[in-house]
């Protein structure tokens, strides 16, 4: 077995890969995400409001572009930025 690496602490390279992936979402600003979603459904209801007599399409192509950058969103938060 090959000799891992500790810091003086006495955390291993392999137990930091572990911490770091465990609490991956700790430090997320989940306030930010309900507000975002809750500005997005208020947003949604007003177009919808607005748009039901004529035709839904407007409707349809904002819940599209919405799926499109929680899509971008999802993988962006996944980029480690400290090994790029």
């Amino acid at each position: 077995m090959p000799k891992q690496s500790q810091n003086r602490l006495g955390i291993n390279s392999v137990t930091k890969q572990y911490m770091l992936k465990a609490h991956k979402y700790k430090d997320f600003d989940w306030v930010l995400l309900g507000a975002a979603a809750a500005i997005f459904i208020a947003g949604l209801l007003f177009l919808f409001s607005a748009t039901y007599s004529n035709n839904i399409d407007f409707v349809i192509r904002q819940i599209a572009w919405f799926l499109i950058g929680c899509l971008f969103f999802i993988v962006i938060i996944n980029i480690n930025y400290r090994k790029i």
